[in-house]
């Protein structure tokens, strides 16, 4: 019994780790989703998100936990670096959350992934869906075009409104570091 769960594991685990329908066939090294370096500050500490594509035109938003949408908030640039006071903060990428505890001498560095839908029109509009939450920061992306998003499961839709129901492509897992690409 235990070596047939056992093989049970393994099947279930080598599964998981097949590339996704859609997901670039490149090898990409694995990299942690959330982890630390040293900061050169003493009473200081830093929150860096970082994305595979390094002409993004995507942003991150630092807010203190607690602090709403209307309160002072902080924007950059993906790979890039911003100095904090040390404290807990709610970083925002296209949406997709993640808390933080930011520490003097610290930098805690978070990894997105990217997620596109290819196809055509060009003109087209496409989005992602966390729960009932629409996944951008300003207009939906058209197709072709990449958005980054931090890992997780996310309904993909393309926008055909104009014409009938939203078009559903199922489910997209984002990994970070990795770009999944989803075809229309």
């Amino acid at each position: 019994m235990r070596s047939y769960l056992l093989v049970s594991y393994l099947a279930i685990a080598t599964v998981a780790v097949q590339p996704l329908a859609g997901q670039d066939k490149k090898t990409e090294p694995t990299v942690k989703e959330i982890a630390t370096e040293a900061y050169a500050s003493k009473d200081r500490g830093a929150v860096e998100v970082r994305v595979s594509n390094k002409e993004t035109r995507d942003y991150f938003i630092v807010r203190a936990v607690g602090a709403s949408d209307k309160d002072k908030r902080m924007d950059k640039l993906l790979n890039s670096t911003m100095e904090l006071k040390p404290g807990a903060y709610v970083v925002e990428v296209n949406k997709t959350q993640r808390k933080v505890d930011v520490n003097a001498g610290e930098k805690v560095v978070l990894w997105t992934g990217e997620l596109v839908v290819e196809g055509k029109p060009e003109t087209m509009a496409w989005y992602a869906m966390d729960g009932k939450v629409k996944l951008q920061a300003a207009a939906e992306p058209l197709l072709n075009k990449a958005i980054a998003l931090f890992p997780g499961s996310y309904a993909v839709f393309v926008d055909t409104s104009l014409t009938g129901p939203d078009m559903s492509l199922g489910t997209a897992k984002i990994i970070a570091g990795r770009k999944l690409v989803l075809k229309k």
